[in-house]
Parts: structure tokens; C-alpha cells; sequence
């Protein structure tokens, strides 16, 4: 496998040891050209299966696809049966009158990324910040919701989860466009004297 770490963040000036909160993993088999392994952040990865890969028009796609959050199965998907519509009714594609009154459709859009500092700075340079990680779903009206934390045991979890639950995350979704939900992972950083 060839894996790769991007990064969102231009300061390389304090490299970490180790993987970073805000770099992206992605593992590719150079034979095949598949995605074997996606890594939003530390910790929580999902693993593709190509073991008897359907296909459609064209595309291979994973048989299953297994998500792991601090070593712990919490989803699989799997693709038990595949098969193309030859002729697909252009009616299957037109809102009916009941889908009309509830309004605009809601947009999944891709993932989000924030990171925010726990505490009063400046701080001196003996502070370590020791990052948590919530995990959870921001609906159309900038609510988070289903959030917590990747490393439930940490000290500072409930915390974390509860600091992230009262983020108004609708200045994210400008005005004039579509109801969106997404995906997103709050970085809390703790200061830490040791």
C-alpha cells in the first residue's frame, strides 16, 4: 500500500511526532488504484473491502467498508447485491407533491474540520495542549448532534463533548444557499502543565 498524509495547515514550522489533527490518511494499493484505507483524524479509519467487488458501469466498488473508532468496530457497510436500472423511469426523479411541502431537499456535504484552544492565553512554553476529538453531525439549522468524543477515557471527554455541543456552527453555511448537514470534528485542545 502507498499511504499519504495531507494537511490543511501551512505551519511546518513545529512539526509533530506522529500524525497530526489535522492531517487526512489515505492508503491506496498501487497495483489496483483502490482506496484501501481512509483517516479523517487519528483514530478513526475506515478499511475497504474489494473481496469479490461489484462493479458498476464501469467502477469497482467495495464489497464492505468497516469503520473503526479507537480500535472499536462502530459501523459496517455492506454491499450484499448490485445491479444496474436499464431503463430507469425518469418519474422515479421527480418530486411528488408531499416531498414539495416539506420544503427544499437538506445536502450532505464533506466533512469539517475545527479546532478550538480550551483556556486563557497567552500560555507560557512549558504548556502542553492535549487535543479531544468530537465527532458528530452539524444539521441544517447549525446544530450539532450524536456528537462524542474519539477517546471516551480522557480525562477531559465529557468536557470536550459538551464544549462542542454549544458551537453555533450556522455562520459555516452562507446565506442564499441550500439546507446543508455535514459531517464534523472538533479538536478541543486542553492546556496541560505536564
Amino acid at each position: 500500500m502507498t499511504c499519504l498524509l495531507l494537511s490543511r495547515s501551512r505551519n511546518t514550522a513545529n512539526l509533530p511526532s506522529g500524525r497530526d489533527w489535522e492531517e487526512t490518511e489515505e492508503c491506496i494499493d498501487p497495483q489496483s488504484g483502490l482506496l484501501q484505507v481512509h483517516s479523517e483524524v487519528p483514530g478513526r479509519y475506515a478499511a475497504y473491502d474489494y473481496s469479490d467487488a461489484p462493479q458498476l458501469g464501469g467502477h469497482i466498488l467495495p464489497r464492505s467498508v468497516t469503520i473503526t473508532e479507537g480500535g472499536r468496530i462502530v459501523s459496517r457497510i455492506l454491499v450484499e447485491s448490485l445491479r444496474g436500472i436499464d431503463a430507469p423511469d425518469p418519474g422515479l426523479f421527480v418530486p411528488s407533491d408531499a416531498m414539495k411541502a416539506k420544503g427544499p431537499a437538506v445536502a450532505m456535504t464533506s466533512a469539517t474540520k475545527v479546532s478550538r484552544v480550551q483556556g486563557q492565553g497567552p500560555f507560557p512554553s512549558a504548556v502542553t495542549l492535549r487535543p479531544v476529538c468530537v465527532f458528530g453531525m452539524v444539521t441544517p439549522t447549525g446544530h450539532l448532534v450524536e456528537a462524542h468524543a474519539l477517546q471516551p477515557s480522557d480525562p477531559n471527554s465529557q468536557a470536550a463533548v459538551e464544549d462542542a455541543r454549544n458551537i453555533d456552527f450556522s455562520p459555516l453555511t452562507p446565506a442564499g444557499t441550500p439546507r446543508q448537514q455535514h459531517f464534523v470534528f472538533v479538536i478541543e485542545k486542553f492546556v496541560s502543565q505536564q
